[in-house]
């Protein structure tokens, strides 16, 4: 015991003395002259609040010259790592410098005549001297890549070990690596497979294929004193990589803007209007309790949605708010239409869908640890199942206007009912408005405050910014045409064309209801419209038909050309919602006439409608392979049909379902997904797609380490997501969604 213990202490002794001897010679090293570009030496100071780690009483030299560009820097090779070899002519001489030293000692000279340059020279005496908050952030650092040949190119080090040192900052500079002389790019640049006995440049150098992610630009943590700017640390990293670039027979260049550094003195800053909201939010918990707890001592019925019909206008707001009866509108039967309580089922499967794409969206866009294994997903063929599934949001909009249309039209056909479309508006407005302003005031107001991280700033705080710009634009339901770049919450763009469309097929269908044959002829003239236009505008902006779910699009996909100008905007997706209102008056019509359709053309059409839905999205995989050259017929084509093919296919289930003789089994299926467990989760779809970004969102802005992203990860992932979406869904109807649509109901009758 007592030499396992001597053996364990001489160990301990010897890592010491190696730490202490690899810093020992930061301040004596001797020196070299680095060639600067004087104007980017002279950086300009960012106006942030900055702690000092110089002590107030430490001498500063105001004699000391400004002009850094031509001061020496201590010479990079005490910190480099060099391989000693008996044959110097076989081995390239390459040497990877201690970055976070390298840096340290630039930017003590470049920067001495600044608060920058004070803190770097009392950091490296303080390394020098193995002090904590030095060895700490020097620790916190990276001081050499790992795993960026497999696609690991974020190199995050240990944030909350950085900013734990009060006076630190942590910054993700960008390092761009190009070979110093031209190289030969792969015989086949869009190859996944190298030979191991080629130049690594091959698989380094961005060959121009999108599937890939770029292995040219690193991301590299640094910790750095909190009073240098952005600029600064650009400066004295750019000096370092010009240096050791040739040697490495690179040319290595550095870009950080002030959004990648972060500091535990650079918190969001909490406004009245913050303040305001958050003891909103506080009132509303206690008005639901309060109105919940007056209702149970009420001693109303079981059927509370009965007995609250003769109360008075008082008594009923006040149960609006009770969690009893909102519970028993959450998981009430909608008998409008044979068939229709099994869309619940739909509904809920499709917003999976949709949460599931965005989850990936997230992980696959930001740092990933197996980045080799992403490489490769879409050179299957049945990838385009995954790469294609944008598909599934007309699938949403022909299921809304289906049942928009049905319900309008039913109402219009009693001759009780006031013929009011403008009040039909109004109450979709106030139906879907509130709980949507309050998630957008909760990403305003809230979520910048509860968490931190590497990215937070530049998606957290980033969005919060953009929200705050634009918020009233969502309200008001005309995002989509307005800054794409700035979108404000990434799916509602949705939200603000399902709206528009809304609007438009209302005053349609009450045309149809009131002149037929003028209404058809407008529905005619607009169903053409919403395939032509599609079609000329892929074809004359000539775009891609899809937002390629590629590296460059899963980071931010409003970036994308596709996105802005195809993929957001009414007056290209309209085409299944027109679909979905025709459907819905036909089927109206029909179920009035007791309309059949027998068992073999019941089941030979749904045969051909999955048939043609399958070779939609399978038919997308031409724009997925990188030795074709983009046809911009072909993209227009595509663009504008498969919509139309989508919507089509979705109806003809709706129909076949509603009017076929489908079957004992096929009524039992039908049966078991009408159940009530899948309208309660149906009635909180709206909800959850309002929220699901937003656990997305902080995931993606807290993220400490590159994932490993896989098919369990993944789903595991999701199956996290939907429980938390879903949870915070039911709050949202409780409090929000249901009371408000009791309200209206009531102010509007």
């Amino acid at each position: 015991m007592r030499q396992a213990a001597a053996m364990a202490a001489a160990v301990a002794v010897a890592i010491l003395a190696f730490t202490l001897a690899a810093t020992a010679g930061v301040s004596a090293a001797p020196t070299t002259d680095l060639q600067l570009d004087q104007a980017a030496a002279a950086s300009t100071t960012e106006d942030y609040t900055t702690v000092s780690l110089l002590a107030e009483d430490v001498p500063v030299d105001e004699e000391e010259p400004t002009d850094r560009a031509l001061r020496p820097v201590p010479q990079l090779q005490p910190y480099a790592q060099t391989v000693n070899v008996s044959e110097p002519g076989r081995y390239a001489t390459r040497t990877l410098p201690d970055l976070p030293l390298a840096v340290a000692a630039a930017a003590a000279q470049l920067h001495a005549g600044s608060a920058c340059g004070r803190d770097y020279s009392r950091y490296l005496d303080a390394l020098h001297n193995f002090t904590l908050w030095a060895v700490q952030m020097y620790d916190a650092s990276v001081k050499a890549p790992t795993g960026v040949l497999f696609g690991a190119v974020y190199q995050l080090g240990h944030y909350d070990e950085c900013v734990s040192v009060r006076a630190a900052q942590y910054c993700l500079p960008e390092v761009r690596v190009k070979p110093s002389e031209p190289q030969p790019l792969p015989t086949d640049p869009y190859t996944l497979n190298f030979d191991p006995e080629g130049s690594a440049w091959l698989k380094l150098q961005d060959t121009g294929d999108e599937r890939k992610i770029r292995r040219d630009r690193i991301s590299w943590a640094l910790c750095v004193p909190s009073t240098c700017s952005a600029t600064e640390v650009q400066v004295a990293m750019g000096a370092v990589l010009r240096e050791v670039g040739p040697p490495l027979g690179a040319s290595l260049e550095v870009v950080l803007d002030r959004d990648s550094c972060t500091s535990q003195l650079e918190q969001p800053t909490l406004r009245p209007a913050h303040i305001a909201f958050m003891c909103f939010v506080g009132a509303l918990i206690l008005l639901v309790l309060y109105c919940s707890y007056y209702h149970m001592r009420s001693n109303m019925s079981q059927n509370s949605l009965q007995s609250t019909k003769n109360l008075g206008t008082k008594e009923q707001l006040i149960f609006a708010f009770s969690i009893f009866q909102n519970i028993q509108r959450l998981t009430e039967k909608n008998g409008k239409v044979r068939g229709l309580d099994s869309f619940h089922f739909v509904r809920f499967l499709f917003i999976i869908a949709v949460i599931a794409g965005h989850r990936m969206l997230i992980s696959y866009g930001h740092p990933v640890y197996n980045g080799e294994d992403l490489d490769k997903i879409y050179s299957n063929f049945f990838s385009i199942l995954l790469a294609n599934g944008a598909l599934v949001v007309d699938v949403f909009f022909t299921l809304a206007a289906f049942t928009s249309a049905y319900i309008l039209f039913d109402e219009l056909e009693k001759p009780t009912n006031a013929k009011n479309i403008f009040s039909v508006i109004l109450t979709r407005y106030l139906r879907l408005t509130p709980s949507y302003l309050v998630i957008l005031l909760f990403e305003i107001c809230v979520l910048p405050y509860i968490g931190n991280g590497p990215f937070w700033k530049t998606s957290v705080i980033k969005e919060q910014n953009r929200c705050s710009a634009y918020w009233w634009a969502n309200i008001l339901y005309i995002n989509n045409y307005l800054d794409i770049k700035n979108l404000c919450m990434f799916p509602s763009w949705y939200l603000a064309v399902d709206f528009q469309m809304f609007v438009l097929t209302t005053f349609l269908i009450y045309i149809i209801w009131r002149w037929p044959k003028v209404g058809w002829i407008i529905t005619g003239v607009i169903a053409t419209l919403s395939v032509l236009i599609p079609f000329f505008v892929i074809y004359m902006w000539n775009i891609e038909p899809i937002v390629k779910p590629f590296p460059r699009n899963f980071k931010d996909p409003r970036e994308d050309k596709t996105f802005q100008i195809a993929y957001v905007t009414t007056h290209t997706r309209a085409a299944p919602y027109i679909i979905g209102m025709v459907s819905g008056i036909l089927t109206h019509k029909g179920i009035s006439v007791a309309f059949k359709v027998p068992m073999v053309f019941a089941y030979t059409g749904v045969a051909i409608s999955a048939v043609i839905g399958l070779v939609t999205v399978l038919s997308g995989y031409i724009f997925f392979i990188p030795t074709r050259p983009l046809n911009p017929l072909e993209a227009a084509v595509y663009g504008s049909l498969c919509r139309v093919a989508i919507g089509l296919v979705v109806c003809s289930f709706i129909v076949l379902q509603t009017f076929g003789h489908m079957g004992h089994f096929v009524e039992k299926i039908q049966k078991t997904i009408s159940s009530n467990i899948f309208i309660i989760l149906s009635r909180l779809t709206y909800g959850a797609y309002l929220i699901h970004t937003l656990p997305q969102l902080y995931d993606e802005g807290s993220l400490r380490l590159p994932r490993n992203v896989d098919w369990f990860t993944t789903i595991w992932s999701l199956l996290g997501d939907c429980c938390a979406v879903y949870f915070l869904a039911f709050l949202l109807f409780i409090g929000v969604e249901a009371p408000i649509r009791t309200i209206s109901k009531i102010l509007l009758s």
